[in-house]
């Protein structure tokens, strides 16, 4: 545990907590709100090298507003079943933190959103104005079809005028409503670079006609998998046209961990959007170090009686580690009565097509993409960053797409995450790898 005491000193003195000034944590012992819902929303590692894992929670009163004061002591946070040591946890709320959100502003522009439509606009664009300058933010629209008006790149004066101009889609006769919000979660897992805590505000009527995407396949995209983060989706459901449409919003919004707003009319609609705004930055980070093995855990994080369990898999050790993981299987060895270290056996091969790369896969995770620091380096325009990465977990592999720009595909079908077998063909924009044992 060499740099966690640093991290946990440097959100101290960020938040104020300390004998002398006890910042965001002094309401603690004298807030009367109850914890309503917990939330565990992510569990990733954030730095390998250091082994620092990190927590994303939502602790909820009954009135939806984020508690305050929520210390480490709080928190019972235990790895496959063991406790992590509380004095080596450090929490602070997002916005005391450096990281960022980003946020997709879905809004349903069809003939039926005429009348509320301007201030619609004026509610998302306070909602802009409030937003930090870490944190990023698209704005696309929804009637016949789906239109990013506001990409991630563009500034925030950009964001303001077109949500100042927004205008109903009057040529369109359906609402491709599933496409749309299918569209707003994949424009946050396909951009390189966002803040991982992400999240979607949606406004519609609900009413959908003539999508390809289900609302199941919207709720998958969401909730992701493997090392995905939870997209959460917020919804408003308009109710000027009845309520056909509202049971589908309230169910995305409930299947995602996110909210639902039936709206009558606009006087609620600024409330709903600030509400969402504080959710996510007082929203926790709780972050611990733990031994980078390539295995896969159970992490299970309680609070006030509830509890809420996720799972996230380890990279394999680098090999500044080994002495430190050679003493540990000495001192285990020991106290079973003698171990045997193994060298990790290959599982299988990826081999690139028409090219001379290669690399055998152990344990642990291999990734792929053009960055020079990839374990397989594949330096294409039509390659991500970072674009792909494989996971061996008992002696079996599994490649997940890290949010690229053109996909990842397995005989090809676009996956997110699929198991690998020997002879499958692998796409990754140009470039074609086979798997082989």
């Amino acid at each position: 545990m060499r740099r966690l005491p640093l991290l946990v000193v440097a959100i101290a003195v960020a938040t104020g907590v300390g004998a002398a000034c006890p910042g965001w944590a002094r309401d603690a012992g004298t807030s009367k709100r109850e914890l309503d819902r917990l939330h565990l929303d992510d569990v990733h590692v954030v730095s390998p090298r250091d082994g620092v894992v990190e927590v994303h929670l939502r602790a909820l009163a009954s009135d939806g507003e984020p508690l305050a004061g929520v210390r480490a002591s709080d928190l019972e946070i235990r790895q496959d079943g063991r406790r992590v040591d509380p004095t080596g946890v450090a929490v602070a709320p997002l916005s005391d933190d450096e990281q960022g959100v980003a946020v997709v502003l879905a809004i349903d522009v069809s003939r039926t959103m005429g009348k509320v439509l301007p201030q619609v606009g004026e509610a998302a664009l306070r909602f802009v104005d409030e937003l930090r300058p870490q944190d990023r933010v698209a704005v696309l629209t929804i009637a016949g079809r789906s239109r990013v008006l506001v990409p991630f790149d563009s500034s925030r004066a950009e964001a303001r005028t077109q949500l100042r101009s927004l205008a109903v889609a009057s040529e369109s006769l359906s609402t491709r409503l599933h496409d749309g919000l299918y569209a707003a979660v994949e424009l946050l897992r396909a951009t390189p670079e966002l803040p991982r805590r992400a999240f979607v505000v949606a406004f519609s009527d609900g009413r959908d006609g003539g999508s390809g995407h289900s609302l199941d396949e919207v709720i998958a995209l969401a909730n992701g998998g493997g090392s995905q983060a939870r997209v959460l989706v917020f919804t408003i459901g308009y109710r000027g046209f009845g309520d056909r449409g509202l049971p589908g919003l309230r169910r995305l919004a409930e299947e995602t961990n996110a909210r639902f707003l039936p709206a009558g009319s606009d006087s609620l609609l600024q409330e709903f959007y600030d509400a969402i705004r504080r959710e996510m930055l007082q929203s926790l980070i709780a972050r611990f170090e733990a031994p980078m093995d390539g295995a896969a855990h159970t992490i299970e994080v309680s609070l006030g009686g509830h509890q809420q369990v996720r799972e996230v898999s380890y990279p394999a050790p680098t090999s500044r580690d080994w002495p430190l993981w050679l003493a540990l299987l000495g001192l285990g060895a020991a106290a079973a009565g003698g171990a045997v270290w193994a060298r990790p056996r290959r599982v299988g091969q990826l081999v690139v097509v028409d090219g001379d790369a290669a690399i055998d896969l152990l344990r642990g995770r291999v990734t792929i993409g053009a960055l020079a620091s990839n374990d397989l380096v594949l330096d294409r325009p039509t390659i991500s960053r970072n674009h792909a990465a494989v996971l061996v977990e008992k002696g079996k592999a599994r490649i997940e797409d890290l949010s690229s720009t053109n996909g990842t595909f397995v005989n090809d079908r676009r996956v997110e995450s699929s198991m690998l077998e020997p002879g499958d063909r692998i796409r990754l924009g140009d470039i074609e790898l086979r798997y082989q044992a």
